[in-house]
């Protein structure tokens, strides 16, 4: 059997969206983003792989869930409000997912999934600008990492 160089990671990167329910996925969405960290540092080359999470938080007023044919609209009190739990849902992403990461960018955005679907980010001009800063010090991570 012939056999040829496998590939090595440079940059692993992996995407998380919570839109709603987020505390109770919480727990599940950091243990995956961790464990995906680990699957980039198995691939590895001479020098490990920059690690990049992305994840994006929704911080809508109101959300309505679709499951099949059934519909799950916030209502404040036994469905909670994206809004209601996006500040904590940060919290827990920064302290249990961002320490292990080379490069972590947090998305805030609200998205109500309900007609005539309505999407804006919470703070644009921020947002832009923090994504630029960290793609920037990811290019010159990646020189002093894998330039030659």
């Amino acid at each position: 059997m012939k056999r040829g160089p496998t590939v090595a990671t440079e940059i692993g990167v992996e995407m998380k969206i919570v839109a709603k329910a987020m505390l109770k996925q919480i727990g599940r969405v950091c243990t995956d983003l961790n464990n995906q960290k680990n699957e980039f540092a198995a691939h590895t080359g001479s020098r490990p792989p920059i690690s990049v999470a992305i994840v994006a938080v929704n911080f809508a007023p109101i959300y309505c869930g679709l499951e099949k044919k059934r519909k799950y609209i916030t209502d404040g009190k036994t469905y909670r409000h994206p809004i209601q739990e996006a500040a904590e849902a940060k919290r827990r992403l920064e302290t249990f997912v961002k320490p292990n990461y080379d490069f972590f960018i947090m998305l805030e955005y609200s998205a109500t999934n309900m007609k005539p679907y309505p999407f804006s980010w919470v703070n644009p001009t921020g947002q832009v600008a923090d994504y630029n800063a960290e793609l920037s010090r990811l290019a010159v991570e990646y020189e002093a990492r894998f330039g030659k």
